[in-house]
């Protein structure tokens, strides 16, 4: 690795370590050009930071590293950008007058995963949310030049509320690491905490399922007064990931939430998404 980056090899690497994640490029089609490398730039940081969770063998060696890279985000804010990533997200943020504490907020959620299994109630689901979710929205409204603070409840429903949905369709693999998002007092009353942890799937599932697919879908509802009040430019890709939270979600209940389903979209799915955003 080079021990000098410049935002140009910096948004270059971060193009590179992200091209596998074939969606997220395509999402990005859906903005102007001269957005997709701040967005590809911001993409890198939050998968990476995620990726220092989810892939690496838990225990005191991870929260270290964790820390490390929390250290290091920390600094930006003197400019010190070792790192590609922070290279370009150094940039990003100077070139767009972002503030930092959004990404230490998504960097606070990541941290959490390390140490926290378990929600009790869909209030304390909902703060997670608060910093696993919302700034994502708030950082793309200050990248296209929304200041409007009254706009940001809405923004953090659309979050939120496909955040989700995520939890929805990634029950299986969250339950590998330990880990489960549907709500305690749901879950401990369906006796399911059990067979969430082993994939199994059976009928007793379904009653918190729906409660927390009522909750994303209430959520993605209310965020789409958001669509008219934005920049021309940001509305298609707004209109995409709102439908596409809809459409996950509706194939999620159409399946009885079973994890033995690919619960995830396929292509066909993908396109009629795409096209109800292009016409609508």
């Amino acid at each position: 690795m080079p021990q000098h980056w410049t935002p140009t090899s910096a948004f270059a690497w971060c193009r590179l370590q992200t091209k596998h994640y074939e969606n997220f490029h395509k999402g990005t089609l859906a903005f102007p050009r001269r957005f997709r490398p701040a967005l590809t730039a911001i993409y890198a940081f939050a998968r990476y930071s995620d990726d220092l969770v989810d892939e690496t063998e838990p225990g005191p060696a991870a929260v270290e590293a964790f820390q490390r890279w929390q250290r290091a985000v920390d600094a930006l804010e003197h400019h010190r950008d070792e790192h590609p990533i922070l290279c370009a997200l150094d940039t990003v943020i100077r070139e767009h007058d972002l503030p930092l504490t959004h990404f230490t907020d998504l960097l606070r959620a990541f941290e959490q995963d390390l140490r926290v299994t378990r929600y009790e109630t869909l209030a304390d689901l909902l703060q997670y949310c608060r910093y696993s979710a919302m700034p994502v929205g708030r950082i793309v409204l200050r990248l296209f030049g929304v200041r409007d603070e009254a706009l940001q409840p809405l923004s953090d429903a659309v979050c939120t509320g496909l955040q989700l949905v995520n939890f929805l369709q990634d029950v299986v693999p969250d339950a590998a690491r330990g880990r489960i998002y549907l709500p305690q007092e749901w879950v401990r009353p369906a006796g399911i905490e059990a067979a969430i942890l082993a994939g199994e799937y059976s009928p007793a599932w379904l009653p918190p399922h729906e409660q927390l697919a009522l909750e994303a879908a209430a959520q993605l509802t209310a965020g789409r007064r958001l669509i008219p009040l934005v920049p021309r430019e940001l509305r298609l890709g707004l209109r995409l990931f709102i439908g596409g939270g809809e459409a996950a979600l509706a194939r999620v209940r159409r399946y009885g939430f079973n994890p033995a389903v690919r619960l995830h979209l396929n292509r066909l799915e993908k396109t009629v998404v795409a096209l109800r955003a292009i016409i609508s």
